[in-house]
């Protein structure tokens, strides 16, 4: 039998078999491709700090005064960065002066008259008191010999009633003069010189130490008086000053941070869903917000700390949430990245294949 079938052009047949070779082509080009590793990274962004910033904490409660310098400023070591009001505490120190001058006055007086009592220590009603017994003894025997005479003179009538009197009142204050003197007498065998100057040199070594404790309270006052100025640690140059005049500020708060050396590091923020990816040695691409890097070129930098704590970004705000700080030299750059300046990094992580990116996968 004859077949009546129409034949199908050979052109037809030929676009045919030509697009199933094509469609072939690409499935195993598209299947070739995912195979294929890329370099991956994770981008961070950040700011510019220094190699070595210091920061300044208040030390006390005030208020600032003044503000000799401003961020940018290039300071010495030792200049001034802030100064607290200090007037209670300048007034409190001239209180203790003026009281360290008057109690060393005192002490002159007292070291003076302590030199004087080992010469003598005793005064001079104490002094000589032996002869004194004598002679007061001696005294006494006169007085009462003479009464004894006037007593035998008014009995024969050869005397007054005044003369025995006077007679009895001479023996009375011999007598009297005599136990003063021997209580004197036994003061000075008891040890009263050596007391008198024991006493002086306790008087003496007291106001000595009230000297001292002055003097110590003056010099914890002039520790105190010297924190209300905030002077920079290192030579270098202002990075931020966080107060205005007039602000009050707090015992521990960040008042100032001070940069030293002109090397710069870059600190990113890393999300946590990233971070593992991340280690110590990975290049870094960084792309700095002044200088576009079309027209400037990129710098390149190294990974050479990954925070092992969460925090949340005080510098960036391109990441949400936890993140980890990563921080990465500057090995190379085509420009001087300010410091303060916000950056993106790229942290090159490695290799992936294509599909791994496509599908997701880690």
């Amino acid at each position: 039998m004859t077949d009546f079938r129409p034949q199908r052009p050979r052109l037809f047949v030929f676009v045919r078999h030509m697009l199933v070779v094509l469609v072939v082509f690409l499935v195993a080009g598209a299947f070739v491709a995912g195979l294929v590793s890329i370099q991956e990274h994770v981008s961070a962004f950040g700011v510019v700090r220094p190699r070595q910033e210091v920061p300044l904490h208040s030390l006390v409660d005030a208020v600032v005064l003044d503000l000799p310098v401003e961020d940018g400023d290039e300071v010495q070591a030792g200049q001034s960065l802030l100064v607290l009001d200090d007037l209670a505490v300048r007034t409190q120190l001239a209180a203790q002066e003026d009281a360290l001058a008057l109690k060393q006055a005192d002490l002159v007086v007292s070291q003076r008259a302590l030199d004087r009592l080992r010469v003598a220590p005793l005064p001079d009603s104490y002094r000589f008191t032996e002869l004194e017994l004598e002679r007061a003894r001696s005294r006494l025997s006169s007085a009462q010999e003479s009464l004894s005479r006037q007593q035998s003179l008014f009995d024969k009538g050869l005397a007054s009633d005044q003369d025995l009197t006077d007679a009895k009142a001479t023996v009375a204050m011999a007598t009297i003069d005599l136990e003063m003197t021997e209580r004197r007498h036994e003061l000075v065998k008891s040890g009263m010189a050596e007391s008198i100057l024991q006493e002086a040199e306790a008087a003496t070594g007291r106001i000595q130490a009230e000297v001292e404790v002055l003097k110590n309270q003056i010099d914890r006052t002039k520790e105190l008086l010297s924190r209300f100025h905030i002077n920079s640690p290192v030579a270098g140059r202002v990075v931020m000053v966080t107060k205005k005049r007039g602000e009050p500020v707090s015992r521990g708060e960040l008042v100032a941070v001070v940069a030293s050396g002109e090397e710069r590091r870059v600190f990113l923020r890393v999300a946590e869903r990233d971070i593992v990816k991340v280690q110590k040695g990975q290049p870094v691409h960084l792309y700095s917000s002044l200088f576009p890097y079309r027209q400037y070129g990129i710098a390149y930098g190294e990974v050479y700390m990954v925070e092992n704590w969460a925090g949340t970004s005080a510098t960036s705000t391109a990441v949400t949430g936890p993140s980890y700080e990563v921080r990465a030299y500057i090995t190379k750059a085509p420009y001087i990245l300010p410091l303060g300046s916000s950056i993106q990094g790229d942290i090159q992580v490695g290799k992936k294949q294509i599909f791994r990116i496509l599908l997701g996968w880690d």
